[in-house]
């Protein structure tokens, strides 16, 4: 399972010794391809799979996941730098704090069981300031926890998290 802590707390599904070793382990980019779903939950590891919204196996891989006790997190569409390979529906600077609720409600109805988010991509939306004011109160509505995935320098996403009262992490391994 993550382990999300917030400035006031830490997890406590995991040791808060300092000493003791923690590694959250996120599998992304699930929802096209059922035999490397099935090749995962084969693995004997407390795992996290982060589950693509609205593709070929989005909803069974997520609910064969929840069944199998493995965390699910929605793998949030945002828009890139270079808008490489966008998705159908996407975060984007600009939205409207309506849109980005909706959008969010939409995406959260496509892959169930979801106890948090990480971003797909996103380096243009993580660095927006605005809306990532707009989508941290969503999270927190649905109580849900988010992994800021790092994917630039410029994001601002795990501090909004955190100054929202967002339980959150981030990435530390470069990309």
């Amino acid at each position: 399972m993550v382990e999300i802590t917030t400035r006031a707390s830490a997890s406590t599904s995991i040791p808060t010794d300092a000493a003791a070793a923690r590694l959250a382990i996120i599998l992304d980019d699930l929802g096209n391809d059922r035999a490397v779903a099935q090749a995962i939950f084969a693995m004997p590891y407390p795992l996290t799979i982060s589950v693509l919204p609205n593709h070929p196996h989005s909803v069974e891989i997520a609910q064969e996941a929840h069944r199998r006790g493995f965390q699910v997190m929605l793998h949030l569409p945002m828009e890139s730098m270079r808008n490489e390979r966008p998705e159908t529906q996407e975060l984007r600077p600009g939205m409207s704090a309506v849109d980005v609720n909706r959008l969010v409600g939409d995406l959260l109805q496509a892959v169930p069981d979801v106890t948090g988010v990480n971003n797909h991509q996103g380096s243009q939306s993580t660095a927006d300031a605005a809306l990532m004011d707009e989508l941290m109160p969503v999270l927190r509505e649905h109580n849900l926890f988010y992994v800021d995935s790092r994917t630039t320098a410029a994001t601002v996403a795990y501090d909004t998290a955190q100054r929202f009262g967002v339980r959150s992490g981030f990435r530390n391994v470069p990309f």
